[in-house]
Order: structure tokens, then C-alpha cells, then sequence
């Protein structure tokens, strides 16, 4: 999906300074963003969606458990569904795969909003291959 067309984008950020200076940004953007500060809420809207979103941004340390444990649950939805990963521990990263970019805290809203971009454009032609 372009992010002119205004992509829905699922955004899990605890820090609620954080959340909406991203939220801000992506709007910016023309991406639709909405915005949840743990996991199991914003697991429960994505599935309750039915695929409407276009990609999650969602942070590595959550309150409610580890964000790689819900990127699973997320995937498990909708599975080709592109994740940029987050973090601001030392140290921390994430194995690459289809779909899934690791960006370390802190870090510029152009590197988020350039690599949503990169994952949008890849799932697209990905789905268009098919």
C-alpha cells in the first residue's frame, strides 16, 4: 500500500512520549496510525480488523510481554504482515526475515518512515507476484 493512499499502520509504543512523536510523524506521512501502548490490546484490534492494516511498528520490550512473542501472535493473523521491530536495549536485535526490519532506539522518524516505505513497496510486489 502507498502511503499516499494512507496506509493503516499499527503502532505498539509504551512510552507515551515516544508514541505519539511517531504517531505525529507517520501521519505526517499520510499513514493512518493507530496507536497502543501494550501488546495484547493491540493484538486484539488487529484481529478484530481482519487484515486492515498495512504494517506494525511495534517495540521489543513491552509491559505486557516480549514484542517478539507478539509479532508471532500477530503473525499468526495475518502472516506476511511487515513489522519494523524496536528497541532502545544494548545489544538487542532481531534475525532478519520477509517482512521484518530492526530499528535501534534512538533513531530518526526518516529511518521509520524510509523503511516502512522499503516494506510496503516489497509486499506489494510480493502480492502482486503471486
Amino acid at each position: 500500500m502507498n502511503p499516499e493512499g494512507g496506509s493503516r499502520i499499527l503502532l505498539v509504543e509504551d512510552d507515551p512520549v515516544l508514541s505519539n512523536l511517531l504517531s505525529r510523524s507517520l501521519t505526517r506521512h499520510k499513514y493512518q496510525v493507530e496507536a497502543f501502548a501494550a501488546g495484547a490490546p493491540a493484538v486484539a484490534r488487529f484481529t478484530a480488523a481482519n487484515a486492515a492494516f498495512a504494517a506494525v511498528v511495534i517495540d521489543l520490550t513491552l509491559p505486557d510481554g516480549r514484542g517478539e512473542d507478539w509479532i508471532e501472535r500477530l503473525r499468526s493473523v495475518m502472516p506476511a504482515i511487515p513489522v519494523v521491530a524496536m528497541s532502545g536495549l544494548p545489544g538487542m536485535s532481531l534475525p532478519a526475515g520477509a517482512g521484518l526490519s530492526f530499528l535501534a532506539k534512538p533513531f530518526q522518524t526518516a529511518e521509520l518512515v524510509g523503511l516502512l516505505d522499503q516494506l510496503l513497496r516489497e509486499s506489494e510486489s510480493a502480492a502482486s507476484a503471486v
